[in-house]
């Protein structure tokens, strides 16, 4: 269709994103596998924003891939797209995402935790990018294994994660998904971090989020009453948007 390609190979959902961003891409695609079962195959599909599209937009994809070939457009040989290689990306990624801590803070507090990598690609960098701004990192099942009947991460593999933590004094122990776009959050005690918590440590305590207390908080219908309330009597409106892929990014 003569679309030039900018290969990751194997590289994480949030990868993806920052790549399509920093390289001016006019959207992606990511594939992955083992979310629920290990024999499934996820597609996602973004846009120039880095971010997943619409309902609709997924349905006319749908749409397209049924009446296939009807309504691809093929170009002539000397037009085909090229395909590039950009390995380079992972240390660029990096680089940048380091320039939005405070290493100096983070190195002084002397901090130990536990990742979880669930065999994904997130094992080549995250623990990388962690070690680098001074934290001392457990680093677990970074390396990829053969299809499995069990996805990951599971109920033993977070409870052997919450056990290491415990074991090792760590601080704070992760556990990732398989390709990197969603975590789990483990305490010192080895007890799950809710997702309600951390919006709420986040609220009372980022302070870019505290100095601009006129801005809308967008959160899930899913949240609790108690949080709303809690959010709003901080000083922040709400929003709800039904969490559907790129809906709350879109806002």
């Amino acid at each position: 269709t003569g679309i030039n390609l900018l290969n990751l190979a194997d590289c994480t959902f949030p990868l993806l994103q920052f790549t399509i961003r920093r390289f001016g891409a006019s959207g992606g695609v990511y594939l992955s596998g083992g979310h629920l079962y290990s024999e499934d195959v996820g597609i996602r599909f973004l846009d120039a924003g880095g971010i997943e599209l619409s309902q609709s937009e997924i349905q006319r994809i749908i749409d397209s891939y049924n009446t296939y070939p009807e309504h691809v457009r093929r170009v002539d040989p000397n037009k085909i797209g090229q395909i590039t290689a950009i390995p380079q990306t992972e240390d660029i990624y990096i680089k940048s995402l380091q320039q939005f801590v405070d290493k100096k803070k983070i190195k002084k507090a002397n901090l130990k935790i536990v990742l979880d990598c669930s065999y994904g690609p997130t094992g080549k960098i995250t623990p990388l990018l962690i070690n680098d701004i001074g934290v001392e990192v457990i680093a677990l099942n970074t390396h990829y294994r053969e299809r499995s009947a069990s996805p990951v991460p599971n109920i033993n593999t977070i409870r052997n994660t919450a056990d290491i933590v415990k074991a090792s004094n760590s601080h704070l122990g992760v556990c990732f998904d398989v390709d990197g776009s969603r975590l789990l959050i483990i305490d010192e005690n080895g007890l799950e971090v809710s997702f309600e918590e951390l919006l709420m440590l986040f609220v009372t305590f980022d302070k870019r989020i505290q100095s601009s207390k006129s801005n809308t908080i967008i959160t899930t219908p899913s949240i609790s009453p108690v949080v709303k309330e809690f959010i709003e009597e901080s000083g922040f409106p709400i929003k709800q948007v039904e969490n559907y892929p790129g809906d709350i990014s879109r806002e």
